[in-house]
């Protein structure tokens, strides 16, 4: 079964729980959830190779998250992780054979597992002369780190890793005390880069190479150099006191610029299951 019939099914499953439902209750302030879908990457990393990296759809995607509401604040933060494998774009996973003699061979795949790890707290104000009974406008900030690690992309291991402050504004809609539309936007103001040297490998005497790493390819950056924006959808449905679900939809564009220029379109899709207290 493709990916859009998997959606389609999920969907529907939604729709359907809201038609059963009818009774109204008031929506909880407190939620954890956990969250399962897909991620998709797609990076150009110029300092490390002219070719354009990505992987497929990749299942499953966890993520675990808590959350807490007020009228006049919200607050939220999230773990998710994906792993999977990452190829050239163009020609995907590649096979390397060298055959000695009649009896005797040797062959390898040129394809590397990717690791993907998210950490994300926001905390949004409510922007009460905007807001109306159904509609709410948000202002705040968020923290964010994301990691991407492939041990073995262009026969070196790759990692970028980025923790950056962004303010924020999101919009949400509740029709009814148990359906929740919205969505979330912002971009980086400031941001922490841990990324490969000019020279690929950190060079001590002193520190090991983890150590030497971070210390030699970590950079303070402005958005002058490090531009990142994020795009949240979402929907909630409050299928009783206790349990709600839901699903979003996430893009992360980013762009770096040293020492070469990096570039990753990250989207994911997640359906979430809540309990609410």
């Amino acid at each position: 079964m493709g990916m859009n019939k998997i959606i389609l099914a999920l969907c529907l499953v939604l729709v359907s729980a809201t038609a059963t439902q009818a009774q109204k209750v008031p929506v909880p302030r407190r939620a954890i959830g956990l969250s399962l879908g897909w991620q998709n990457m797609k990076m150009l990393d110029q300092h490390a190779s002219p070719l354009a990296y990505g992987t497929n759809s990749i299942f499953p995607r966890v993520g675990l998250s808590y959350s807490r509401q007020t009228g006049r604040s919200a607050y939220d933060i999230e773990v998710s992780g994906a792993s999977g494998q990452i190829n050239p774009a163009r020609f995907g996973a590649r096979q390397y054979k060298a055959k000695w003699s009649q009896t005797d061979s040797f062959q390898y795949t040129l394809s590397s597992p990717i690791y993907m790890t998210d950490i994300k707290v926001s905390y949004y104000r409510n922007l009460g002369s905007l807001s109306t009974g159904n509609q709410n406008y948000w202002v705040g900030g968020a923290l964010e780190e994301s990691a991407y690690l492939a041990p073995e992309m262009m026969n070196m291991p790759w990692l970028y890793n980025a923790v950056d402050l962004s303010p924020a504004v999101a919009v949400n809609y509740e029709p009814s005390f148990d359906h929740n539309i919205g969505i979330k936007v912002d971009f980086a103001a400031i941001a922490l880069v841990s990324r490969a040297t000019y020279g690929f490998f950190a060079k001590s005497n002193k520190d090991k190479n983890v150590k030497a790493f971070l210390k030699q390819g970590t950079r303070a950056v402005l958005p002058n150099k490090y531009r990142k924006g994020n795009l949240n959808l979402f929907y909630r449905y409050q299928v009783s006191r206790k349990f709600a679900m839901g699903s979003s939809y996430k893009l992360k564009w980013t762009h770096y610029s040293v020492p070469k220029p990096l570039r990753v379109l990250d989207k994911s899709l997640d359906f979430k299951f809540s309990y609410t207290y």
